[in-house]
């Protein structure tokens, strides 16, 4: 069973959607000690809003902690793959960065109006692999259309933990990402159609 985090920051149902469709069981809990169950293999962390409320409604609820020392599998989503990372430039009124799980090391940042004349970046647009072959992107051609919907992006500290990657303007970012036992997509997969279907028919199965 697939456990499906609901913090008041994700994309739920649409999620949820898409699980019904490719015939896997799921469990959508604010609680989680409800993913410490046995029965709970998988961990789905979706993520659309901001990213220091978004850390807020993550460690009111002790996700944060959980998500920390966990061993299962676990894809973030978009604002979920973000929060990952050490830190956001998605700060708060100050201009401080927003503090994230630090699960892997690096950081996200704005896009640069100098090279980005487009914010958000919001539309189908390419992956390309940079690690061939792997699982999460299984049955999928390199250069596929996915859908992204986001104004920050990742910035990995380690190459080895990229996967995939995707040009916007004159920005090369990284879209797909692996650090040990997480996955990062920063494009929507439940938005992304038969293609975004199978990324999530790769990780639940």
């Amino acid at each position: 069973m697939i456990g499906v985090i609901n913090y008041n920051a994700g994309n739920i149902q649409s999620v949820c959607n898409t699980l019904d469709q490719i015939g896997v069981l799921y469990k959508v809990s604010e609680n989680p000690r409800d993913f410490e169950q046995e029965n709970i293999t998988k961990i789905i962390f979706p993520g659309v809003g901001h990213a220091k409320s978004c850390m807020e409604e993550l460690q009111k609820r002790k996700f944060d902690v959980f998500l920390q020392n966990t061993q299962k599998s676990v894809l973030g989503i978009c604002v979920g793959m973000q929060l990952l990372f050490e830190y956001s430039e998605e700060g708060n009124e100050e201009g401080k960065n927003t503090e994230c799980l630090g699960i892997i090391k690096g950081s996200v940042k704005k896009f640069n109006e100098s090279e980005v004349p487009i914010i958000p970046h919001m539309g189908w647009n390419e992956v390309s692999y940079i690690a061939q072959n792997h699982w999460i992107l299984n049955g999928i051609e390199d250069y596929s259309d996915f859908y992204f919907v986001h104004s920050y992006y990742c910035f990995p500290r380690n190459r080895e933990d990229i996967v995939g990657m995707t040009d916007y303007y004159q920005c090369s970012f990284c879209s797909v990402v692996q650090h040990k036992n997480f996955i990062g997509v920063q494009f929507h997969p439940e938005k992304s159609s038969t293609i975004g279907k199978k990324v999530l028919e790769n990780f639940v199965k």
